[in-house]
This record gives structure tokens, sequence and C-alpha cells, in this order.
């Protein structure tokens, strides 16, 4: 069955909006809640969500259109499906290849604004526009649109303001719209599912990094901050497997992960990427430092491995080498938690009464609260902070073992 879908209404000033981009083409698979279309309300630009999930098997609206909240937009269904044709407001019927069409047209709703010549009394002008119009006091029903069905558009808008003696203002000259890289748009797609959909709290613990500091100093080159963290949350995911339960939303479910692989934030030059390190406890010392070194290449250049890959249940994202203190991470939507790492700093602290200085890493653990609540968080904190400050390599590997 072939479903409309329509633009939803995205708030109270966003009664129309203009299509920015088609994020799928007709014949393209979409999820149920997957981004479909980027459009622009007077406020932001914002990703619309597919209601169903099949294949795109029409496109009625084309990007630059000033469309009503609830315009029929496109067509979903099963590949192949029969869906009758459909008049576009301009007046085109729109298919997808491989669909079979019927000779009668769907009659549309009208809609509210009309994309093709321009109406006797209606301004066709986008929201971010119309607010440009007023900041430069120019009169939009006095200016004939150069766009498609007589859209007003920005160089219209500065057209006219100029000719007032008017200026756009001094901040417009100097913006350039640079085009998102994909990995960058997949990057905010995931991390604003986050923010909208996991319940997140957060945990914060000063360690002491006495122990820690020694180790790194007596290796020799080579072994950091991240490899004993890395190692010491996993040592504390074996006894807290709570820990490695992921929310899933198709039941609802939990993937209980058996093994207690961790995952590395890795930073390339506009890229992000979480990468997995494979039961990190579990090495010998100088294979663990090889394997990280590897794995952050890999992640740096966005060049995955399969084994890159792999389910992890939490996340370290360490920024200590840049002198940052104390921040919290957002949680990847395909884990449960992440540890957020801050520098190595001396502070003044007291020590069986007496007063001394001591090297203190400040960590804070953001966890979904779907899968974790707040005492079995802090339950995990403490174990990982009692390894990492008595015992921060373990007892069960020594340095060089393969």
């Amino acid at each position: 069955m072939a479903y409309e879908i329509r633009l939803p209404p995205l708030g109270q000033t966003a009664d129309e909006m203009s299509i920015v981009e088609w994020y799928k083409n007709v014949g393209d698979k979409i999820e149920l809640a997957e981004p479909l279309l980027c459009v622009e309300t007077d406020k932001a630009q914002v990703d619309v969500e597919s209601a169903e999930e099949g294949v795109v098997l029409a496109i009625l609206a084309k990007p630059g259109e000033l469309l009503a909240s609830g315009t029929l937009i496109a067509w979903v269904g099963e590949p192949g499906e029969a869906l009758v044709a459909a008049q576009t407001d301009a007046g085109a019927v729109v298919a997808s290849a491989g669909v079979e069409l019927q000779s009668t047209p769907v009659p549309l709703e009208e809609p509210a604004v009309q994309s093709g010549a321009p109406q006797a009394g209606k301004t066709r002008v986008s929201p971010v526009v119309r607010k440009l119009a007023a900041d430069l006091g120019v009169d939009l029903s006095l200016i004939s649109g150069s766009g498609s069905g007589g859209l007003i558009q920005r160089t219209d808008v500065e057209a006219a303001a100029q000719s007032l003696g008017q200026s756009a203002p001094e901040s417009s000259s100097d913006v350039e719209h640079l085009e998102v890289p994909a990995v960058r748009r997949a990057i905010a797609r995931r991390l604003t599912k986050s923010v909208q959909t996991i319940p997140q709290f957060s945990l914060r613990a000063d360690l002491d990094a006495t122990l820690a500091k020694q180790t790194i100093a007596s290796a020799g080159g080579g072994l950091t901050y991240t490899h004993l963290l890395l190692r010491n949350v996993a040592r504390a995911l074996r006894e807290h497997p709570t820990m490695l339960r992921i929310w899933d939303e198709n039941g609802p479910s939990y993937r209980a992960l058996s093994q207690a692989h961790v995952g590395m934030a890795v930073a390339g030059d506009d890229s992000l990427y979480v990468v997995t390190i494979p039961e990190p406890d579990v090495l010998g010392v100088s294979a663990l430092v090889d394997v990280v070194a590897g794995a952050a290449e890999r992640g740096r250049i966005g060049a995955l491995s399969k084994h890159d890959q792999l389910p992890a249940a939490i996340a370290v994202s360490n920024l200590g080498m840049f002198g940052v203190e104390s921040f919290e991470a957002i949680i990847d939507p395909d884990q449960a938690s992440i540890l957020a790492v801050g520098a190595v700093r001396d502070s003044v602290v007291s020590v069986e009464g007496e007063m001394r200085v001591v090297p203190i890493m400040t960590v804070n653990l953001s966890c979904d609260h779907r899968s974790v609540d707040g005492a079995q968080a802090a339950k995990f904190l403490r174990t990982f902070r009692t390894y990492f400050e008595t015992d921060p390599v373990g007892p069960s590997s020594s340095f060089g073992a393969e």
C-alpha cells in the first residue's frame, strides 16, 4: 500500500516553509523516522523524518518551493507498487521509474501556495527572505520575484534595498554558505537523534592519577592515559554487566553484549568516529598500544575496518591532550554510555589530614537512563576508579606481553 508523506507542522512560527534539499531520490529505500528532506523555516533549517517505511515512489515538490504544513510532498510504498499518477502544484505528473501509473490523476487538496504562476495578491517568499526584507525595510509587495513561479529571492530583496539606498546587514557580505560534507551531515543527524531521543544523565568523579602517571613514565614511551582508560573501563564492565545493555527501540528490548569491547572517539580534520577496541583488558600492553594506534589512524582517515565497528556499549572520549579539564559528551545512539575525560592537573587535596599536591583527572560518565540507572552507573564508576587508581595495568598483563 502506498502512503502519503505530508509536511508536518514544525511549531507555531513555521506554518510555511521552503524545501532546501531531498536526502532521498525516487526508488531509494527509506526507514521509519529516517531523515527524508531538509526544509527551511523562519528560524532554522530542519530535517523532516519519514512517517512511513518502504521505497520512495514519487516526489511531488522541488527544492525552493514554498509550501504549507500538511502539503502532500511524496509517496512511500512497496517496490514496484502501482501508484495513481499525482499532479504536483505546478501541474506536472511525477512518478517513479518502474512504478505502473494509472491514467486517473489523484485529486489533491488545494495547495496553500501555488508553485506555478504567482497568485494575484499573493507574495511568494521564504521565511528567511521575508525576515531579510523586514530588516532592510523593503516592501515585498513591490518586488517581482525572479525565482520559479515568481518566488522572491534574497538577491531580489538586496537589489530593491540597494535602489532605496539601504544595505544588507554587514554580516551577510562576510558569510559564506558552504556545502556540508556527508560525514558531517551523518554526525549531525546522529547527535541530534541522541539528544532528542535518549534521556541522558551524567556522573562526575575526580581520579587520583598518581599511579597511572608513574606507570606511563616507566613504560618508556608509547603508553598513554587513553590506553589505561580503555583497559580499566573493560575491566569494570566485566563486573557490571548492566553497563553492557543497549536500548533497542524494536520491541523495545535490550541488546546485551557478551564481550567487553570499548569504543574510542577519534577526530579527523572535520570528522568524528567511534572506533571499537576489542576487549582491551585481555591484550598485552604493547599489543594494546599497536591496536589503538592502528584504529586511531583508520578513524582519522575514515577507513574503518570490520573490527573497528564491532558493537560496544560504552565509549571513551579523551580531550585531556588539549588542556580541557572537564566536559560532558553526547552518547552515540548505538551505545549506552560514554566516558568524557579531561586533562591531568596538579591539585591540592587533603590526604589523611595533610595537604598534598596530587595529579587529578576529572571524568564525566554520561548514561542512557533507559538502560542504566544512577546507582548502577555509580557502582561501575566506583569500580573503574578503584582499578585506575590502585592497579592501572591489571594483574593479567605485563609490559611487552602479547
